[in-house]
């Protein structure tokens, strides 16, 4: 409700200090529309008032993130045309906004471990249309978070007791599998590995101190027969030991992850600066093709941040350089097919593409989402990460977003394109999901930051019309929506659900950059889906047809990322803010939260919580 300045006076006179607060949110959510932006951003939104950190850039982060809430509260058109900028000015003066109060309790003690939890309770009656008011306390939902730690608890739990060292657990068969291939046929422990951070963020201390325990004594890369892919070693094992040595500062993570990437160094001596995605952490041998010598572009382009913040605790550059090159040889004219957007696939011996069509999709996804967050994890410093990331925004709202149909109502969804150019064939995979969330994140430093952020939220509210138009409100994995009027919104190309996360990442994303709280309404529904359909006695299960109720199970396999990513996600998404803000950690595609540089005085060790 909007209230007069008279009425604030009248409130201020007769309830004095009390009323003197009021007052202030009277006068701030008034008739000044550029007051009552920032006002809203205080109030609800951490990422948006610090994504743009430090004096060098304050006065332009200010107008961009002026123009992305002012959105929010409708009053876009009174407030100044936004410069139309790639590269930041120099040093200005700092504009006059309030920076919110941190909430002051923590959840690490001094030693940087988390302090013991509380028990686990059953997950509480269900509570529709909560509204995630802010509060003095915060802006945490603990019902929800209790119901999402139960999931966790029963995930882990029978991870523990039935697939112990393994890298999967079959739920159905309640037992343990090391076959995938991606694993090197190594007992690596991949699903004990993934969910260390999870554990430690969500206070399972125990759980988590026998995972470390394993790790320290079980352990090794030496295990890993065979070819891995280097992708998912990296996002998974190199990404969960460099957050645990983030979180802890425990030598023990910090060695694992120098002997990954001392492993993976080994690859990148191809003359285009690519390294075969197929490798051999063991017994390496530089003349084999391995399974290559063609990959999609998200393999060698999703080594960035890992590589970044590797060079930084081991004082080694060449992770980092190995990282630059492999984005110069990701974007020379032969690989690019539209502006900003390399085709999907590259030869990694000769830097040609190897097909051309070009997506956001499965197979390209976190080579944008890389592109993106490199920028924040540099302290804004990666000013060629931030042009690419405007080129890449500006070419997917005006290329690659289309319009599709329910009937007669119109939605813009994210779709693909053949050949580099041409029509947009509306194809959208669950993968492509994220892309919600990262447009959301990375709307404000783009030189047009009220449509990205716009294409961030048609995104996601595809993806959750794929959720809330089956029968048992979890999405398929793969969709052809409708071009034309009349008809359903989309046919089903795959029907399974894998227990992903992308859906739940763009929502917790979308919450913290808005703070509407539809996006907090959507990810309990999708949990209470996932909990009433995919838990059985032995964990959880992937489902083989989202439209029918009840569903069966597809493979059985709970997949390493239900842990790391989806559970954590949901977490996340009904946590207070201060948990792992966005202007002091950004995630890899697995989940795996890094330190922003110049966020803490220290590489490691550092609090997850403001």
């Amino acid at each position: 409700m909007q209230f007069s300045r008279q009425r604030m006076l009248l409130a201020f006179l007769l309830l004095g200090s009390v009323a003197f607060y009021v007052g202030r949110l009277t006068v701030l959510h008034g008739t000044e529309p550029r007051l009552e932006a920032h006002r809203h951003h205080k109030l609800h939104a951490d990422v948006e008032q610090s994504l743009f950190a430090g004096e060098e850039h304050a006065e332009q982060s200010s107008q961009h993130v002026d123009a992305v809430m002012s959105v929010e509260r409708k009053v876009a058109q009174t407030d100044p045309v936004l410069p139309g900028v790639v590269a930041f000015p120099a040093a200005q003066k700092e504009k006059d906004v309030e920076v919110p109060a941190q909430v002051a309790h923590r959840s690490v003690n001094a030693n940087g471990n988390a302090n013991p939890q509380s028990v686990v309770k059953a997950p509480p009656k269900e509570e529709e249309g909560v509204k995630a008011a802010p509060s003095k306390a915060g802006n945490a939902m603990p019902e929800r978070q209790a119901f999402v730690k139960k999931m966790i608890k029963h995930a882990w739990d029978s991870y523990e007791k039935y697939a112990w060292g393994y890298n999967e657990l079959l739920s159905v068969g309640k037992t343990g599998s090391d076959s995938q291939g991606m694993f090197g046929n190594g007992h690596l422990g991949a699903s004990l590995v993934d969910a260390l951070d999870t554990l430690y963020i969500a206070g399972f201390d125990k759980e988590y101190q026998r995972g470390r325990d394993w790790v320290a004594k079980e352990f090794t890369f030496d295990k890993a027969a065979g070819e891995v892919s280097m992708f998912e070693m990296n996002i998974r094992f190199m990404g969960a030991f460099l957050t645990m040595y983030a979180f802890t500062g425990d030598d023990l993570y910090k060695k694992q992850a120098i002997d990954l990437g001392e492993r993976f160094a080994k690859g990148f001596h191809l003359s285009t600066g690519l390294s075969h995605n197929a490798i051999r952490l063991n017994g390496f041998d530089a003349n084999s093709d391995y399974s290559g010598p063609c990959f999609v572009i998200a393999e060698p382009g999703s080594l960035h941040l890992e590589f970044a913040y590797l060079s930084k605790i081991s004082g080694d550059d060449k992770y980092l350089q190995i990282a630059q090159r492999v984005r110069t040889a990701l974007n020379t004219p032969q690989m690019t097919g539209l502006p900003g957007l390399p085709y999907s696939e590259i030869n990694t011996n000769t830097g040609s593409p190897c097909r051309t069509d070009i997506n956001l999709d499965g197979g390209s996804d976190s080579y944008y989402e890389y592109v993106m967050k490199s920028f924040i994890q540099s302290g804004k410093k990666d000013t060629r990460a931030q042009r690419l990331f405007n080129t890449i925004s500006n070419t997917v709202r005006t290329k690659l977003m289309t319009t599709v149909f329910s009937g007669d109502k119109p939605y813009r969804v994210l779709g693909r394109t053949y050949g580099g150019g041409g029509g947009v064939d509306p194809h959208l995979g669950h993968l492509g999901c994220f892309t919600g969330g990262m447009f959301a994140l990375g709307a404000s430093f783009t030189d047009t930051p009220v449509e990205t952020l716009q294409v961030g939220k048609d995104i996601t509210q595809a993806c959750r019309e794929m959720y809330d138009r089956t029968a048992t409100k979890l999405g398929p994995d793969d969709v052809m929506f409708n071009s034309q009027k009349g008809g359903d919104l989309f046919s089903m190309s795959s029907s399974v659900y894998l227990l992903r996360p992308e859906v739940v990442e763009s929502y917790f994303v979308l919450w913290r950059v808005t703070k509407d709280p539809k996006y907090r309404e959507w990810g309990w529904e999708a949990a209470k889906a996932m909990e009433k359909h995919c838990r059985n006695d032995g964990g959880y299960t992937d489902i083989q047809n989202v439209n029918v109720n009840p569903p069966s199970p597809n493979s059985g396999v709970q997949q390493s990322f239900f842990l790391a990513e989806t559970l954590k996600y949901l977490y996340l998404l009904f946590s207070d803010d201060d948990v792992l803000p966005l202007d002091k950690w950004v995630f890899n595609t697995e989940a795996h939260p890094f330190p922003v540089d110049g966020a803490f005085d220290r590489v490691a060790g550092v609090p997850f919580r403001a």
